[in-house]
């Protein structure tokens, strides 16, 4: 085997390690929102100052791997100068690390407005609420096995679910919105519990971006465009 060959084999394998590298540390950041989502939904359920405290605490961990993914993308355009499946997964990390990022600032917020709710609203709107959460949840855990698998087809199905979160979330509105209008006191916890449902349905949001660019690291097209002209399977 000559130099030349060796030194290209080299620069192969260095190069896919870079890969598994960015791969791991997106995964490694997905679970972290993924488990201040979780504890958010017990926060809010069982009312944990706790928990909160540590949800809040999380973020910095969450901030610090996305500067550790940045760091790695940077790289890697910069030396390595990768084309087609490569740069497409490149690009795609960097996006789907700043929409992970939001959904971990999201869960902060959460839980800071379930710590101000408390005991005054009713248990019923509460539960719709987690409903969201836990919407929102299955759709995080399944967009990271989406992405460890590469799965188009995970994909699509991961971003047709926040239709339902979207319907939930429209109808949990209007019925705040009529407890507010006919109770004028509730309106502090209630614009507090809006907030809240609002942070849910941003997730779903930002999930829905994540399963875009994972379709799009496969397939290097739109999730969207497939859907629409129905080629996407």
């Amino acid at each position: 085997m000559g130099e030349s060959q060796m030194k290209s084999e080299h620069v192969v394998k260095s190069f896919d390690e870079d890969l598994l590298r960015l791969k791991n540390a997106i995964l490694e950041m997905g679970e972290l929102a993924q488990w201040q989502l979780e504890k958010s939904l017990i926060v809010l359920d069982k009312n944990d100052k706790v928990l909160a405290g540590r949800v809040a605490d999380y973020d910095d961990k969450v901030d610090r791997k996305l500067e550790e993914v940045n760091n790695l993308c940077i790289k890697m355009l910069a030396l390595r100068q990768p084309m087609a499946s490569d740069l497409r997964t490149i690009i795609s990390a960097l996006r789907m690390s700043v929409d992970l990022e939001r959904v971990a600032d999201y869960t902060v917020n959460i839980v800071r407005s379930a710590m101000e709710i408390e005991d005054q609203w009713p248990q019923d709107e509460i539960q719709k609420s987690l409903r969201m959460g836990q919407i929102a949840l299955d759709m995080l855990r399944g967009a990271l096995s989406a992405y460890r698998e590469l799965s188009a087809e995970k994909s699509i199905e991961i971003w047709r679910t926040d239709r339902k979160l979207d319907d939930i979330y429209s109808a949990f509105l209007f019925d705040v919105r009529e407890r507010m209008k006919a109770d004028p006191e509730s309106i502090p916890a209630g614009s507090r519990l809006l907030f809240m449902a609002r942070s849910f349905e941003r997730i779903g949001d930002h999930i829905t971006n994540i399963m875009e660019q994972v379709y799009f690291m496969v397939k290097g097209g739109s999730l969207i465009e497939a859907i629409a002209l129905n080629t996407s399977i």
